[in-house]
Formats: structure tokens, C-alpha cells, sequence
């Protein structure tokens, strides 16, 4: 692990919670989404519409979704091009509309009821359904299937993204738990919740919101599962949403979207866990490996982070130089910098610079380098 100088973050407490706003819509809610404008779109599976509202309240969208009977719309997304992603359950299908209600395409490669779509960065959908995550192409051809195997109940709901592009998914019926994927479905974790979930969203910090309808309430979970709050919504709260500030929007069968705002909210994205946030780091896929390596050559020096996100291999590996004797110059200068800091010992620095001088011309590609970063004063 990297001993940080300043400590990585941790799991952050947010404080008591402001309710902001009370939207009643006037039917019963399923989905929800916020749009790139920040405004927020509902799915509303007995009148069979999609509705969008500000965070004021207006409603300013409205179309409706299917006249057919038993098609209703359930989970919701907007892709980049601010199209609604819709489920129907009912019908099998995924169907996606402009943002005023024009059919822009649809598939089905369903033989059972789906429940949740989220669109991916690089604009593919994840759809869940009975016992089944899948990656589709907004075309409709399938990928992958993700997670087979790990969810016992035969159900799978609510689908979320962290900003590490991690997968979260609900497992509803009891024993109810998240299951967490990486971006490429390898399952991460467990993660056990109240019985009887409904849908999770993950904010900056890894901590998850889910909503548990049959005791109607929203618990507030740490990103190892610690309960860190709890909201009690009347009534059946059924999606949920968490924006880049930390406010929370919450939707169900009353027809309200209630907004409510941390008194601390989370941190900004940090994917490295360094405790710089991103648009800070130097080095925000920092190169964490336990000890100081160059080239193949593993000096046993702890691999340290520094204040503005590089660690010691992030700073050797973005050495660019024109021969072997510059490179062992520049490895030099760190070492001698990182020695007058008190970051290292004089023996410390030999076995790096040792390394640096036998057999290693270059240090590779350690870390995806964003800003000019410099040894610390």
C-alpha cells in the first residue's frame, strides 16, 4: 500500500439532510434521471408517461410513453445526447425517445421482465432483469452478460455507476444485498442491505443510496456497507439519484420527487484514492505499487504519495530522457530533493539511484500523467 503524506480521504459523513423540495407530479413514480441541464425526468408506469421537471418544480416535458395496454415504463436514463432511455418491463423492450418524445429506436432480446437501464461513458446500455446484468450496444446487440451466478433471489433492480465506473446492482428479496462489479463485470463484493431494495445510486465518495419501499425509507450506506443515515419518504420511494453536489433526489408510487441536500456533502471524484481529487492530481491514475521500482529493478523503498497526487514511481516514470546518464541525472535530483524533504534516507536514495544506474535506460509508462508534476519543495 502507499504511505500518503497527506492521509487519504475516508468515508465522509454528510451531515443531518435539508429537505429542498417537494414535487408532486400527481402520479405514481418508478424512474427517474437527471438530464444534462440538471433537470429531472420521471417515468410514470400507470399513465404511461415521461415527465421532466426543473429542480424548481416546473414541469416543462411531458409525452406519453405507450397507449398499449400492459406497456409501462419503468427504469430511466439519458444518454449524452439527451435521449430518454426507458424500460418496459411489461413489453421486454428498451425504447429510446428524444427529449420531446420522438421514438428514436428500440429492442428487445428479452424473453422475461427487465427492470433498470443506465447508459455507460462510451454510450452503451447496461439493462438488469431476472438474475441477468447485460451490455448492449444502443442498437441492440449484446456484449456481455455480467454477474450471472450472483443473484440468488432470481431478480435483479436498481443499476448505478460510481465514478470509477464500477457497477452496483440490487439484489431486492431477502437476504437483499448490492453486488458490485468493475467496469469489465468481474464481481467485486457483496454488500448487505435492509430486505426488500428497490434501486441504489452511488455519489463521489462510494456511499450508497438505496430505497427500500416496504419500510419506506432511503438508507444511506458507506462504501463497505457501514448504515450511515436513514430517510424516512412517504411513500413507497422507488428511484433514486445522487448529482455531482450531493443532492439526492428520491421518487415513488406518491407521486413526489423529493430533493434533499447534505449539510456536507461528498467529496469531488478522486480516482486513485490519494485524497486529491481528480481535477487537482498530477497524476489521477497514480502508479500505487508498495515499493519504489525502476525499470525491473524493485529498490524495497515504500512507494510514497506527495500533497499534489504524484507518487515516487509516478515521478520517475514521467522522466523523459535523451540517454542513460540523463535519466540517472534526473533520478539523482529526485532522490536528492526527496532526501532534503525528510521523505527519504541516504541509504534510501542510493538503492534508488542504484537501480536507476544498472540496467534500467528508461523508467516505463507508470501512471497516465496529466499535469507537469515536480519533486516537493
Amino acid at each position: 500500500m502507499v504511505v500518503l503524506v497527506s492521509g487519504a480521504r475516508s468515508a465522509q459523513a454528510l451531515g443531518p439532510l435539508t429537505l429542498l423540495q417537494d414535487i408532486n407530479t400527481g402520479q405514481s413514480i418508478v424512474g427517474i434521471a437527471l438530464d444534462g441541464n440538471g433537470n429531472i425526468r420521471t417515468s410514470h408506469n400507470i399513465e404511461g408517461t415521461i415527465k421532466t421537471h426543473t429542480p424548481a418544480g416546473v414541469q416543462i416535458g411531458n409525452f406519453v410513453f405507450s397507449t398499449t395496454p400492459f406497456e409501462s415504463p419503468d427504469g430511466l436514463a439519458v444518454d449524452a445526447a439527451g435521449n430518454s432511455v426507458v424500460v418496459d418491463g411489461n413489453a421486454f423492450t428498451i425504447k429510446t425517445f428524444t427529449a420531446g418524445g420522438a421514438l428514436v429506436s428500440q429492442f428487445s432480446d428479452f424473453t422475461t421482465n427487465i427492470w433498470d437501464v443506465v447508459v455507460l461513458p462510451g454510450g452503451d446500455y447496461l439493462v438488469s432483469g431476472n438474475n441477468f446484468i447485460r451490455r448492449y450496444t444502443p442498437g441492440g446487440t449484446k456484449i456481455a452478460d455480467i454477474g450471472s451466478g450472483f443473484f440468488s433471489s432470481g431478480l435483479t433492480w436498481g443499476l448505478d455507476l460510481d465514478s470509477f465506473g464500477n457497477i452496483y446492482a440490487v439484489q431486492p428479496i431477502a437476504p437483499s444485498s448490492i453486488e458490485k462489479f468493475d467496469s469489465s463485470g468481474t464481481h467485486l463484493a457483496s454488500i448487505p442491505v435492509a430486505d426488500y431494495s428497490k434501486d441504489v445510486a452511488v455519489d463521489n465518495a462510494g456511499n450508497m443510496y438505496v430505497t427500500h419501499p416496504g419500510i419506506d425509507r432511503v438508507n444511506i450506506y458507506g462504501p463497505t456497507g457501514t448504515l450511515l443515515d436513514a430517510i424516512p419518504v412517504y411513500i413507497n420511494p422507488r428511484g433514486i439519484e445522487v448529482d455531482s453536489s450531493g443532492k439526492i433526489y428520491v421518487v415513488g408510487t406518491g407521486g413526489n420527487i423529493f430533493i434533499y441536500e447534505p449539510s456536507s456533502p461528498p467529496p469531488p471524484p478522486d480516482a486513485d484514492g490519494d485524497g486529491v481529487s481528480d481535477d487537482q492530481d498530477a497524476f489521477p491514475h497514480s502508479n500505487t505499487g508498495p515499493t519504489v521500482v525502476v525499470g525491473v529493478c524493485d529498490t524495497g523503498v515504500t512507494n510514497q504519495g506527495l500533497p499534489n497526487g504524484a507518487t515516487f514511481n509516478d515521478l520517475i516514470g514521467a522522466i523523459v530522457a535523451k540517454h542513460h546518464g540523463d535519466f540517472v541525472s534526473a533520478v539523482a535530483k529526485l532522490t536528492n530533493d526527496w532526501m532534503k524533504a525528510g521523505l527519504i534516507s541516504g541509504s534510501q536514495k542510493g538503492r534508488i539511484t542504484s537501480c536507476a544506474a544498472h540496467g534500467a535506460t528508461a523508467a516505463p509508462a507508470l501512471a497516465q500523467r496529466t499535469a507537469t508534476a515536480a519533486a516537493p519543495s
